[in-house]
């Protein structure tokens, strides 16, 4: 009898977790880390202290740096209840619920029984470490126990097996994720910081406008003096609602029609893609109705105050509704970017104990502010403009999570060697 044997790279070896390279080994984490600190599960009644009690709720990305809620102990509550004190540079992980989310401890602090401490021994790299357990989430979960929630021991964790590189191989490792994780970062905060100027252009366009001198009071405050106030049933020809086609036929939903309901509403300021497809008999046979291209989508359900603007002819179930405007008064784009700016306001007209929903009456009362054609498509185009700022950073962010992702996986299994 023949058995068929892996090929093995030359300077490598297979092992129980896969091909490592041949100066790597595969350990227990109990023959790498110096101490496994296991919280208790009672919480502190009282934080006066000076010592952070923190929980899964406080980790910002890689780090954990304090207690949000500013829940700090006494040295005295801590002997008190036997909790561990987590020395600085230890990789928490954690043992319940979500497993498999990490954090470097900048400071001294102590947790809930969320957690487990590792604190590395002198041959492993803490920033290492913490990439090297953040891959672990699946096998983790695998190893759990617990009906309703997932749970790992204290055993389990020392007996968990990982594949350890020199130290020296570790430092570069960590080193070149650390400068991923740092563009991530960055990145994300130009993407936060050009929504906040978002948020304060359109605040400012849509309320005083390019270039006014003169302004005049309305019921709406003060708004220049050429603009107008319409109620929205005055500025539109129609607007149509939707419907869901009978899930019992199953041939409904083969069809190539988006079907558009409350997800699908991602942020996106123009959408063609939907989650459900339906053919034209689902929307003979339903109150759901055939939407054309470039019509206002709002939600009058659920997602109170958000829309969208159709590139292509949709469909939409009963929580959404297509806004015909008689684009001689006002364009799709500016009101859309109006209305959005209404979120706060148009979620507290809706009502409903247990799902808001905004009747249709008052969404055709709402006051709506209108400048001239030629100034509402300044104001969109100006928006539009940010918009697309933001769309980048945020398709450069995601680039960039993929590229951490892939580099894990390659540097963490040896696929891909440092030189040190």
């Amino acid at each position: 009898m023949v058995t068929d044997v892996k090929s093995v790279r030359e300077g490598y070896k297979m092992t129980e977790l896969g091909e490592i390279p041949e100066e790597w080994e595969v350990v227990e984490l109990s023959n790498v880390i110096n101490n496994f600190l296991v919280p208790m599960r009672d919480k502190p009644k009282v934080f006066d202290g000076d010592i952070p009690w923190c929980r899964i709720e406080d980790i910002e990305g890689k780090y954990l740096n304090d207690s949000k809620s500013a829940q700090r102990i006494t040295i005295e509550t801590l002997a008190e209840m036997n909790l561990k004190l987590i020395p600085k540079g230890s990789v928490i992980c954690s043992c319940s619920a979500r497993l498999g989310v990490c954090a470097i401890t900048t400071k001294e602090l102590t947790t809930n029984q969320t957690f487990i401490a590792l604190v590395p021994g002198e041959n492993v790299n803490n920033e290492f470490l913490y990439y090297l357990m953040t891959k672990q989430a699946s096998r983790l979960q695998s190893l759990s126990s617990g009906t309703t929630i997932a749970y790992l021991s204290r055993k389990q964790f020392e007996q968990f097996k990982v594949v350890m590189p020199t130290l020296k191989e570790q430092l570069k490792i960590a080193d070149i994720l650390s400068t991923v994780d740092e563009t991530i970062e960055k990145t994300d905060q130009l993407l936060e910081k050009t929504k906040e100027l978002k948020k304060g252009l359109m605040q400012q366009l849509l309320t005083k406008g390019i270039g006014h001198t003169t302004f005049k009071q309305t019921e709406l405050g003060e708004i220049p003096e050429g603009w107008e106030v319409f109620v929205l049933s005055d500025l539109v020809h129609k607007i149509v609602g939707g419907g869901t086609p009978s899930r019992k036929k199953i041939e409904y939903y083969s069809g190539d029609i988006p079907w558009f309901t409350v997800k699908d509403m991602d942020g996106s300021f123009y959408k063609d893609i939907s989650q459900e497809y339906i053919n034209e008999v689902a929307i003979q046979k339903s109150s759901a109705n055939l939407i054309d291209p470039k019509k206002v989508i709002i939600a009058t359900r659920i997602a109170l105050g958000r829309g969208f603007i159709n590139t292509v002819s949709i469909s939409i179930n009963q929580d959404l509704k297509a806004v015909y405007l008689n684009e001689e008064k006002v364009l799709a784009d500016y009101f859309l970017y109006w209305y959005l700016s209404q979120a706060e306001k148009i979620e507290g007209l809706g009502s409903g104990s247990t799902v808001k929903g905004i009747r249709l009456e008052q969404l055709k009362g709402l006051n709506v502010p209108v400048p001239s054609l030629l100034e509402q498509q300044k104001i969109a185009r100006f928006l539009s403009s940010v918009d697309e700022q933001i769309s980048i950073y945020k398709n450069e962010k995601e680039r960039l999570k993929e590229l951490k992702k892939g580099l894990i996986q390659k540097l963490l299994t040896g696929k891909i060697r440092i030189k040190v």
